[in-house]
């Protein structure tokens, strides 16, 4: 059984359900006759497998040096679009800010 305490006086327990369908939870951080609540999720199982399905796999890239043409960059596109108020200082009354 794993625990974890939180800062909202709330207690995480990973345990599993005994052959009777019950579960027991025990030593818990709260005095004698204080009311909880208590919430059974089932825990979602985790598939084993490679969590990065194309690590190891080779790249092969057509063509690596030759020219893009400028429409093709996304990130020039981007900018463009971008509004002109990013670099534009406010006046206020007595100075600049």
């Amino acid at each position: 059984m794993k625990s974890i305490i939180s800062h909202m006086n709330a207690v995480r327990i990973e345990t599993t359900v005994d052959e009777h369908g019950e579960v027991h939870l025990t030593k818990l951080p709260f005095p004698v006759g204080e009311p909880v609540e208590v919430i059974v999720i089932r825990k979602p199982v985790r598939q084993q497998g490679n969590g990065f399905p194309l690590r190891g796999v080779p790249i092969e890239y057509d063509r690596p040096t030759d020219p893009v043409a400028e429409e093709d960059w996304d990130a020039l596109r981007t900018r463009r679009t971008a509004p002109l108020t990013q670099n534009v200082r406010l006046k206020r009354k007595g100075g600049t800010k």
